[in-house]
């Protein structure tokens, strides 16, 4: 059986609790975080998974993401 990439259970986790939680992302920063560290310390480590963006993906990414909504007072 082939070995699972680095954070692939991080990812899992965080892809069961968004859907748990009908995809609020609030409901889930426990997870999230849990992933964003693991891929920093593997980054950092000059590792590599496809359960980590990349710094160029992440950034194309982030410019393509729609503007977040402004609050209304």
């Amino acid at each position: 059986m082939a070995e699972k990439p680095p954070c692939q259970s991080q990812a899992c986790a965080l892809q069961d609790c968004l859907w748990r939680s009908d995809f609020q992302e609030a409901r889930c920063q426990g997870a999230l975080a849990a992933l964003r560290k693991c891929c920093r310390e593997l980054l950092a480590r000059g590792g590599a998974s496809r359960c980590c963006p990349s710094g160029a993906a992440a950034a194309a990414r982030k410019r393509a993401a729609p503007p977040a909504p402004e609050e209304h007072r």
